[in-house]
């Protein structure tokens, strides 16, 4: 009884001088602005019903309702130049998106959708 007793202090001990050392860092520190509050980016736009990378305005609303707030959208530019969000051009990408239950996200769209949307350009 005596045994467990020291060693459940110990490790009481050992828990309270990890956090003192660990948690001073923290107390000086800005607490992160803008998009590096959050702690999650949704990949081109979330996931959505089992599907990813779709990058359409179904998937935007239906995690933003979920509470994400930073979106990821991957933009290409076609031969037209027109610029669409839009993960990848292979096959099973074009039949999923040609069964028209998603729609791409037009650029201007995300302007009312989000009025505070940041976009980061690499």
């Amino acid at each position: 009884m005596k045994k467990t007793k020291g060693i459940a202090a110990a490790v009481m001990i050992f828990a309270l001088i990890s956090m003192i050392v660990i948690t001073p860092g923290d107390l000086g520190k800005e607490p992160a602005t803008g998009f590096a509050s959050h702690r999650i980016v949704a990949h081109t736009m979330g996931g959505i019903n089992g599907h990813t990378y779709t990058n359409t305005v179904e998937a935007f609303a239906a995690n933003y309702e979920q509470g994400s707030r930073v979106f990821e959208a991957d933009l290409l530019l076609t031969a037209d130049d027109q610029l669409v969000a839009r993960h990848e051009w292979t096959n099973n990408m074009s039949k999923l998106l040609a069964s028209k239950r998603y729609c791409l996200l037009p650029n201007k769209a995300s302007c009312w959708i989000m009025p505070s949307l940041w976009i980061v350009l690499f």
